[in-house]
């Protein structure tokens, strides 16, 4: 399966395939022995042009240009990424010229998936703007990110799931490019934009630049059982470990009072019969609330994985109860070390 998708993926590249055919000419020629000042210099020419091709496959212009929507030599889009508007280009150069890189680079809103051990973080929507129309490769969570720096799993730990703008700011991240609307798989991003830990400074219709803006106050940790309180179509084992007995799985979480909870964070392991990521989905409520399927609720991606992972979400909300949905397909999950982030009592 690995090696159809990079088969598939490598039909429409064809820089890749001429690179290919630069290293068999050159093993040929290699392997041939040339004993003519024609040959040999046939040989040291095709050598050089590999090794130069190489070398500048990694320079910020190529690894960012050689895109199937931007470069010439391929003949088809990949439209599955999401629409880059006008405006959003217009926005990026905007960027730009006035987020020197001193300012840090430009966080992007990203699309994480893996192929096996292979991890990737694709762009999304407006976000493809800067990579594929600017020239001063000031950005950063991206594939081929040109600084070098960050990559998918500084993103799945301070973005995705939980916008950790303490670390942003740390690291110099202060700006992110975010298309307008749906921000999934990215449940951090869309929540940070909803309670002021981005905030625009740019907008246009169809993306804005927002600034990072840090937590007033520093959460501390709440234990919090990893034994839930109820569960549906749910069998629940003394070792912690959740076994779907339907379609509906469901685990519910209650605090003895409400508190305002930043954030959730445990650890876990889950297991299907198929190796795709489980799409799991978290409500909370607080007093008087209900649980609603699009009001108060986190989705999010659970990696299948022989090892422990651990995953914070976003809520950033005053909570009684949560309650977490891990898939509709079978699974056997397995959580501990729940903790709440909550805010000091002495804050208002």
């Amino acid at each position: 399966m690995l090696l159809y998708a990079y088969l598939f993926f490598l039909l429409g590249r064809v820089e890749l395939w001429l690179l290919f055919w630069i290293a068999i000419v050159a093993a040929a020629c290699i392997r041939l022995a040339p004993d003519t000042r024609r040959e040999r210099d046939c040989a040291v020419l095709t050598l050089g042009v590999g090794a130069t091709v190489l070398l500048m496959w990694w320079l910020p212009f190529a690894r960012t240009h050689l895109d199937a929507r931007r470069n010439t030599l391929v003949a088809r889009v990949v439209p599955a990424a999401g629409a880059i508007t006008p405006d959003d280009i217009q926005l990026a150069a905007w960027i730009e010229s006035h987020l020197p890189a001193e300012k840090g680079p430009v966080g992007l809103a990203s699309l994480p998936s893996t192929f096996g051990s292979t991890k990737l973080l694709f762009p999304i929507g407006a976000a493809q703007a800067l990579p594929l129309y600017g020239h001063a490769y000031n950005f950063t969570f991206q594939l081929f990110d040109p600084s070098r720096e960050y990559s998918y799993d500084e993103y799945l730990d301070h973005v995705s799931s939980y916008f950790d703008a303490e670390w942003c700011l740390e690291h110099n991240v202060r700006y992110f490019h975010l298309p307008a609307g749906n921000l999934h798989p990215n449940h951090g991003l869309a929540r940070a934009r909803e309670v002021g830990l981005l905030v625009p400074i740019r907008t246009v219709a169809s993306s804005a630049l927002y600034e990072v803006r840090p937590l007033p106050w520093k959460p501390r940790v709440m234990p919090l059982s990893a034994m839930p309180a109820s569960t549906y179509q749910i069998t629940w084992k003394a070792d912690g470990t959740a076994v779907a007995d339907g379609s509906d799985a469901q685990l519910v979480y209650a605090l003895d009072q409400p508190q305002f909870v930043h954030a959730v964070r445990f650890k876990y392991t889950i297991t299907h019969a198929t190796s795709q990521p489980a799409e799991a989905q978290l409500f909370w409520s607080g007093p008087g609330q209900s649980f609603v399927e699009h009001e108060r609720t986190a989705h999010v991606r659970l990696q299948p994985a022989a090892r422990e992972k651990t995953v914070t979400i976003l809520v950033h909300d005053t909570v009684d109860q949560f309650r977490f949905d891990p898939d509709e397909r079978p699974f056997t999950l397995h959580i501990r070390d729940m903790e709440l982030l909550v805010k000091p009592p002495d804050q208002p």
